[in-house]
């Protein structure tokens, strides 16, 4: 089983595996249970409550580390140098860091200055691994459920005539496991389907990207139009970088990164060729501007993700610390695609959305520019957009700022929903409305119900429809956006005539109506937390 951290049960089983790899590397090193709490350290070297020389922290952030994990890993740290003053706290996570969690971190040893601080990232929890195959069998078999399950079925339980089938299973299995753990350029991964077994070999290494293979030859007869038409499709998708597929009885193998694994018998059913693509890594600045409005996007990891014979395709799409997604394309005869999105906004703030926002909206202007800056050498590259595949709403930048109008005047907790309806973009308006003007007019009907003191007085204000004033005092209004409730003071006046609406009460009262403007003053407004707290 490959080692994918993503596939681990829980976060206690990573736990457990750093305490038997950091043991396995540091004799000397003591786990710790965490009943009721490990006082921020999972493993230490020393005298606790004496001299703490090493303090480990283990931490299973297998999709990448935000803001929220930055929070607690700088907490861990906090409490480790309160409470056990150590000389080295070392970090082990499953996920690599990205260029701005390497300068986070950076910034931490400036902040801590009297501990040394060691990161510990996935690449290098996988070298201890391998380096530790006992330890890796626990948690990354070499086998996995599925291909015990083809085993069992290709061996028939209890027909002891197949056995020897699942037993060639077992031993290839076993093979390319050895083969994949001490290839120093090569990765192999081996599966089954309906047709027989299938090896993938892929470079894992810069230096084996230069290195051949396969050494192959393809037979191909003039009077055979589908191997030519087949070949043509191989040689066009070779040229362009994309992956391609050839039916195996037009490819011979002559040498090959996996002959140790082949038999003389070993028949080619398909031969599928992914290119390889140069790590190239390119961090950006990006400026978005059209007339006087502008904005700046400060980090963009591109990577080179496609490499064809006139056309280069870079991506940031595996760059997780934004949700601000861009896509260049660069091809010998212009015009090449510049194409942004954003993904994976839900739980952050509008203040943390508001700029990839502006960068969308100027974006979706003809004549915006769009103007990159390489963070590596300064070199810049201006274009302007030409034209854009589909139209960006004006109203949408407006709504993400009046969330930003709330977010700093309301709640600096408001985060994005999965979802936002009809009722929440009503809501966020008359947010708005009151927090920018604090006064509004509209059309609004008052009811009420009289006794009058003087009901001749009465009559005749009424029968000459003489207008009177209403006012309300102390009146609260409610909004709720995205489940969160918020409340506005408010007074209320209206000027108009009254009209009987309902008279002979049983307490005899009179019931009266007015139609007319409604002046409206808005006074202080509060968050007042969730739905579900206000009916509590």
């Amino acid at each position: 089983m490959a080692i994918d951290f993503k596939n681990m049960r829980s976060e206690k089983d990573f736990e457990q595996m750093c305490r038997l790899l950091v043991q396995a590397e540091n004799p000397d090193a003591v786990a710790v249970e965490a009943n009721p709490g490990d006082e921020s350290m999972d493993s230490f070297e020393g005298v606790i409550d004496e001299q703490v020389e090493h303090v480990w922290q283990f931490k299973h952030f297998p999709h990448g580390i935000g803001q929220s994990q930055q929070a607690q890993i700088r907490k861990s740290l906090k409490n480790a140098i309160s409470r056990h003053k150590p000389k080295k706290w070392t970090f082990i996570t499953s996920t690599d860091l990205s260029p701005p969690n390497h300068r986070w971190v950076k910034k931490q040893q400036e902040d801590f200055p009297e501990v040394s601080i060691v990161v510990v990232s996935a690449t290098k929890v996988r070298q201890m691994l391998i380096r530790h195959q006992g330890i890796r069998k626990q948690y990354f078999s070499l086998q996995d459920e599925k291909t015990d399950a083809l085993m069992r079925m290709v061996g028939g339980k209890g027909d002891s005539s197949s056995l020897p089938k699942a037993a060639i299973l077992q031993n290839m299995w076993n093979d390319v496991a050895i083969l994949n753990d001490n290839s120093p350029y090569f990765k192999y991964t081996f599966s089954f389907d309906e047709s027989g077994m299938r090896i993938v070999v892929e470079p894992r290494t810069a230096e084996a990207n230069g290195m051949p293979m396969a050494r192959m030859s393809f037979a191909c007869t003039k009077d055979d139009p589908e191997a030519k038409a087949a070949l043509e499709t191989y040689m066009a998708n070779i040229d362009a970088g994309r992956p391609t597929v050839l039916a195996g009885r037009y490819v011979t193998i002559n040498e090959s990164v996996f002959d140790e694994l082949m038999g003389d018998d070993v028949t080619i059913r398909e031969l599928r060729i992914v290119p390889s693509v140069p790590d190239m890594h390119l961090p950006v600045r990006i400026r978005f501007s059209h007339g006087g409005d502008k904005t700046i996007i400060q980090f963009v990891d591109l990577r080179l993700v496609r490499r064809g014979k006139s056309e280069l395709e870079f991506s940031n799409a595996a760059q997780r610390d934004t949700p601000f997604k861009v896509f260049v394309t660069v091809r010998n005869t212009p015009p090449g695609t510049f194409s942004v999105s954003l993904k994976d906004v839900v739980g952050m703030r509008p203040s943390e959305v508001i700029e990839y926002e502006k960068a969308i909206n100027i974006m979706g202007r003809a004549g915006a520019i769009i103007e990159m800056e390489s963070l590596k050498t300064n070199a810049k590259i201006t274009s302007s957009v030409d034209e854009t595949s589909e139209e960006i709403p004006q109203g949408r930048l407006r709504f993400y700022e009046d969330l930003l109008l709330i977010e700093r005047n309301l709640d600096p907790k408001l985060t994005l929903p999965e979802e936002i309806t009809e009722d929440d973009y009503a809501s966020v308006l008359g947010i708005c409305r009151a927090l920018r003007s604090g006064r509004m007019t509209k059309r609004g009907t008052a009811k009420a119900v009289l006794v009058p003191n003087d009901q001749e007085q009465f009559d005749r204000i009424v029968q000459a429809k003489e207008p009177v004033t209403y006012v309300m005092k102390d009146s609260i209004e409610s909004f709720v956006l995205f489940g969160r409730v918020y409340e506005f003071k408010l007074e209320a006046t209206m000027t108009a005539p009254l009209a009987i609406l309902e008279d002979e009460l049983p307490d005899g009262g009179v019931r009266v109506g007015m139609s007319g403007d409604l002046h409206v003053t808005y006074g202080e407004g509060r968050c007042v937390g969730s739905v579900r707290d206000s009916e509590g």
